[in-house]
Parts: structure tokens; C-alpha cells; sequence
């Protein structure tokens, strides 16, 4: 090497450097070049550049070797930065040694100004070309989620004009990408559409964070979430994401009418309970019918009752939550003395009687304080004797209903059985059977409710259908190995049965989705027994069966949810729940997996058994399985 240039230079730089004579022999080799190629200098001074690099002659770069030889002072070749390409070196044994990727600088060197030959300095680039192409490879995986998103996403500079905008947001404002880059929303969507993006648009620009609202567009209801965002020459711009909730409103109304109309037939069903807890204990038949229209009006919050017995018993009551005294006292001396035309249909008719006040009763002396209501009236009888009319009005809304009929109805048919139990004081033991036989009935109409409530967060999620009903039939079956008591083992089945009706407050699209939840999405899945529990709670008679279903998701070490309870702060019918749901689960298909068999299941629980899982609702979970062979089929 050159010792009056290159002498320092040999072993302090992390370069490398090499030089020719006026012939491109090489005279010069440094360390470096050692170290990062393989050669030693002895090897490489006096061959020639093109023995060792022999594809030399056919590369542009030689064009710059012959400038430099021409008496060029410096020749930097910006093509040699702009195109990185691979060293060849000839080694020893005629194979070729590929070095990394370089970047170079190519200069004549001079003596007295006489140019005395060549001198090359090569840099390592490889980590720039592999942090280059690995940047590429991101941006466009971002290219293609932002693409493929269903939501639609848009980014927008200080000036508010589009600097980007997936497919989504342009089939919605039904644009090209060149018709909307560069440009505001006054012109690319309707005035009074963008004057409401522009302005949320500078709210979240002047808060500096996030601004969610919704808009309504063309019948359908978008969730607009923007942000500010670091534009890369450091000034703020706007990001935001639009999705279509038109159908999660519409679940969520959905929902609403769906907990209004279970609240309603829960208040039905403690009325029922209310008036058969009286019937077993009341002997009085004008106290019987006076205080079951005070629980119809009361527990069951029907506008109106009033209850007309006949065959000479001379008996008749009323209550009412909205009516004058001195109005239903006229009332029961016009039916008591002169009986309406509607009276007389419902003693005549096999069903219940709807009247519309205005219609039917113009004499009616409720009529001036009548709104959205109906009167509905049914006879109240045993075996074939009648013995009066039962009467209430209610909201037009609940009316017509089939399951509010059947549960009228009900009420009636036990009046009747009653009324006929006092009668027949003789017969007490007979009327007390059938009685229980009439509590029975209740008890099959709450569990075909519940049921009904099943099938309808069921039929949100094809890929769980069934689920339900085989997680509350191995929890019945362990609860009864366990040796619980009937009642445990009944409010175990029914939480098994509604044990997911949390989840008809989660998306559909979450329920079904074939693939790994979300952190965000598994957080909104985690609600559905705290859901549940909002919805059974203030129902007396579910109350033991909504905390079952509460608690189905805790585990002895606290790592359960929704609220970490731990050891004996859970009911053991949870546990039992819990079980259950776990070892079905695991052996059933999944969306996102095929089912992973029983045995698996069953490892799981034992797995675990005292550390997430009840030790012995795992044993008896077992015993089931593999002494008794019960199956899922």
C-alpha cells in the first residue's frame, strides 16, 4: 500500500480500503478488507482487478476506474450508492467469495499531478439495504390491512386535506383516490355531511386527542373515532376510523325490547307466585279475591283488577294504580247490578275476552281516564262450574301477547281451583295435590321461558348451538353425584341453561369469528357473565341462578373473571358450572379450532384440580366420564 496515503490508514478504519497502480494491479489492501473478505494482503498485492474481479470489465463501475486512470482528481460515483451489489472476489481455489453489500468511492491517485493509480473505498451497507427492504416489507403489510379493513380509515394533514384513504372510505364517498387526495371533505361528500366531519375534524386537532361521535348517513349509523397524528414533516394532522354500528344499534335496541319483555313476564311469574303462595294459606274466599287483585295491581303492575263472582256468593273486589276509588266503587255496583256485554262474551267464550274501551265500553265510568290500554277478561272456573270473571286492562304493547295470555290464563284457572278448595274443605287433601300439580305447571312455564332465552343467544352463534343445553345437563348430572339438594340441583340446571346469555350484548362478528380474539375483543366476551347477571338480578325468583351464572367463570386462585373471586368466595354450583363449561368447551368444535376430544377435556381438569377447579367437582366430573361413561351424544 501507498505509504505516504495509506500508511495510517491500514488498520484504524472500520472501511475498506485498496489501490491499484496505472495498470489495476493492486498495491494496496488494509485490514479490514482482511478481516470482512477472507483474503490476506500477501494473497491479493500484485494480482490484477480483474483477476479477482472478473465480471468487473462488463459493470459500469469500470467506466469510473478508466476516469480515475484519465487523470480525474476524485470520481464519486452516486450510480455505485444508488445500485448495491455484491462483491466477487477469486479466492485461491477459483471459487468466488461474495462479500456483503457495499457502497463506495472511486478516485485517482496522484503524484506530482500525475496520476500513479487508483484508490477504492468500499462501506458496508448490508445493514441499510436488509433495515431498507425489512421497512418496505412493513409498510406494505400496513398497506395491505389498511386496504382490507372493513372500517373505513383516512389520514388528513393540518390543512385538513386528504393525504390518504383505504377502499372503504372511498366506496363510501364514492370516490377515485385521485379525486380526493390534496382535498377537504367540503369536496368530496354533501355540505352538511362535511361541515359535521370539519368540525369534529378541529375539535380533535385543538384537544390534542381522541373525539369519538356518530353520524347518521342514508339510514345507516357510523362510530367516527378521530385522533391527531405526527405527520412525518413534524406538523399535526388527522387520523380516523369510521364503522358501520347500524347493526349493533340495532342489537342493542333489539336487547332492550328483549329485557323489557323478560322484566315484563318476570313480574308475571312473581304475581303467580305470590297469588299460589295465598291461595295455600288464605280460607276466605272475599279475602282470597280482594288480595289477589291487590298482587295483579301491585306485583304485577296491571292498571286495573276486579274479580265478579256469581252463583249468589254476592262477592266482588277491585284494585287499581290509577283509577279513583270512587270510580271503581261505580264500577263494581254497574257490573255487580247490571253485567256489560263484555262480561257476558267471557262468560260465554273458551279464551280470553280483548276489549277496546272505546269501542265496547262507551258507559264505562274508567273510560275518561283510559289511554293506551286494553281490557283483557277471562272466566274463572273449575271442572266445568264458573264461578265469576276475572278483569284487568293493561298497555296495549303486552296485550296481545301469547306467553301473557297462557300466564292470565293461569291465574284465572288457579282462582277457579281455589275458589272450588274452599268449597270442598272435605276434599282438602285432593285440591292440595292438585295444587302442587298447579305449582308444577309454573315451575315447567319458568323453565320453558328460560329455555326460550337460551335458544335466542344460541341462535346468535351457530358455532356454539347446543352448547347450553350439554353444559347444563353435565352440571345437573354432577351436581346430583355430588349429592346436592334439589333445588341446587335445579338452579344449576337452569344457569347451565342461560349460563352465555350475557353474550347477546356481544358483537355477532366477535361471536363467530374463525380466528384468535383480540385482547380488546376477549375483554368484551369477558362482560357476558356480568351481563347476564344485570339482566336476572332484580328477579326474585332467579336471583340464586343470576349469581350461578355470575360466578360460572371464576377459578380457585383468583385468575378468573369478572371479579377474581377466590376459593370459598365461590358457590359451589358455580363451580360445578364452571367444570362443565370448561371440559365442553374443550371437546366441542370451535370457529376458530376442531374440538380437541374429551380426553383432552378431561386432562385439563384433572390437570388442575385444587388449583383452578373444585377437587371434588373434578372427581365426581371424572367418575361420570370414565366409570359411568356418560356422554355428550
Amino acid at each position: 500500500m501507498k505509504d505516504y496515503v495509506l500508511d495510517w490508514l491500514k488498520d484504524n478504519v472500520n472501511f475498506g480500503i485498496f489501490t491499484t497502480d496505472e495498470h489495476f494491479i493492486i498495491d494496496g489492501w488494509n485490514r479490514w478488507l482482511e478481516l470482512n473478505t477472507g483474503m490476506k494482503a500477501d494473497y491479493i498485492l500484485g494480482k490484477g482487478l480483474f483477476e479477482l474481479w472478473p465480471t468487473l470489465k462488463d459493470s459500469f463501475i469500470f467506466d469510473y476506474y478508466k476516469e480515475a486512470l484519465e487523470g480525474k482528481t476524485s470520481v464519486v460515483s452516486q450510480k455505485f450508492h444508488k445500485y448495491i451489489i455484491p462483491i466477487k472476489l477469486k479466492e485461491k481455489n477459483n471459487h468466488y467469495f461474495t462479500h456483503m453489500q457495499q457502497s463506495g468511492i472511486i478516485s485517482s491517485l496522484l503524484k506530482h499531478e500525475k496520476v500513479i493509480g487508483t484508490i477504492t473505498i468500499l462501506k458496508d451497507v448490508t445493514d441499510r439495504v436488509i433495515t431498507e427492504k425489512r421497512l418496505a416489507e412493513i409498510e406494505e403489510r400496513y398497506r395491505r390491512f389498511i386496504e382490507a379493513s372493513p372500517d373505513m380509515i383516512f389520514l388528513k394533514d393540518e390543512n385538513f386535506r386528504y393525504v390518504l384513504a383505504n377502499k372503504a372510505y372511498l366506496d363510501f364517498v364514492g370516490k377515485d383516490e385521485k379525486d380526493i387526495i390534496g382535498k377537504t371533505a367540503y369536496e368530496c361528500m354533501p355540505k352538511e355531511l362535511a361541515k359535521k366531519f370539519s368540525a369534529s375534524d378541529r375539535l380533535a386537532l385543538e384537544k390534542d386527542s381522541l373525539i369519538l361521535t356518530e353520524e347518521t348517513s342514508d339510514g345507516k349509523v357510523y362510530e367516527i373515532r378521530k385522533f391527531p397524528v405526527t405527520l412525518p414533516d413534524m406538523k399535526k394532522g388527522i387520523g380516523g376510523f369510521i364503522h358501520d354500528v347500524t347493526e349493533i344499534k340495532e342489537n342493542i335496541n333489539n336487547l332492550k325490547g328483549a329485557r323489557e319483555r323478560f322484566q315484563h313476564l318476570s313480574l308475571v311469574l312473581w304475581s303467580l307466585l305470590e297469588i299460589n303462595k295465598l291461595i295455600t294459606q288464605e280460607k276466605n274466599i272475599e279475602t282470597l279475591v280482594g288480595n289477589v287483585c291487590k298482587i295483579l295491581v301491585e306485583k304485577r303492575s296491571y292498571n286495573h283488577a276486579l274479580i265478579l263472582l256469581s252463583e249468589g256468593y254476592d262477592v266482588i273486589a277491585s284494585c287499581s294504580a290509577v283509577y279513583d276509588k270512587s270510580d271503581m266503587e261505580t264500577l263494581e255496583r254497574s257490573v255487580k247490578y247490571d253485567i256489560p256485554d263484555c262480561f257476558k262474551r267471557a262468560l260465554k267464550a273458551r279464551d280470553i275476552v280483548i276489549v277496546d274501551p272505546f269501542v265496547d265500553c262507551v258507559g264505562c265510568p274508567l273510560l275518561k281516564n283510559i289511554r293506551e290500554e286494553k281490557c283483557e277478561l277471562v272466566k274463572i272456573e273449575y271442572n266445568a262450574k264458573i264461578y265469576g270473571i276475572l278483569n284487568i286492562s293493561l298497555s296495549t304493547k303486552f296485550i296481545d301477547n301469547q306467553e301473557e295470555k297462557e300466564l292470565f290464563m293461569r291465574v284465572a284457572d288457579d282462582l277457579g281451583f281455589a275458589i272450588y278448595s274452599i268449597e270442598q274443605e272435605k276434599e282438602r287433601k285432593k285440591a292440595e295435590e292438585e295444587l302442587k300439580e298447579s305449582y308444577n305447571r309454573l315451575r315447567n312455564i319458568i323453565g320453558s321461558v328460560i329455555d326460550v332465552i337460551s335458544l335466542a343467544v344460541e341462535s346468535r352463534d351457530p358455532y356454539t348451538a347446543g352448547h347450553q343445553k350439554r353444559v347444563a345437563n353435565l352440571a345437573r348430572i354432577i351436581a346430583q353425584e355430588m349429592g346436592l339438594s334439589a333445588e341446587q340441583i335445579e338452579n344449576v340446571r337452569m344457569a347451565g341453561t342461560i349460563h352465555d346469555l350475557g353474550k347477546i350484548a356481544t358483537p355477532a362478528e366477535i361471536l363467530s369469528s374463525p380466528k384468535k380474539l383480540t385482547n380488546i375483543e376477549f375483554e368484551l366476551v369477558k362482560q357476558h357473565p356480568k351481563n347476564a347477571y344485570d339482566i336476572l338480578k332484580n328477579i326474585d325468583y332467579l336471583k340464586t341462578v343470576a349469581e350461578i351464572v355470575y360466578q360460572h367463570h371464576e377459578k380457585l386462585d383468583g385468575s378468573g373473571y369478572p371479579r377474581g373471586l377466590k376459593g370459598d368466595e365461590i358457590m359451589i354450583e358455580a363451580k360445578i358450572l364452571c367444570v362443565a363449561d370448561v371440559v365442553e368447551a374443550i371437546a366441542s368444535h370451535r370457529p376458530y379450532r376442531p374440538s380437541l376430544g374429551i380426553e383432552a377435556a378431561l386432562e385439563e381438569i384433572e390437570k388442575n384440580a385444587g388449583i383452578l377447579y373444585d377437587e371434588t367437582v373434578v372427581y365426581a366430573c371424572l367418575k361420570i366420564f370414565r366409570e359411568k361413561h356418560f356422554s355428550f351424544e
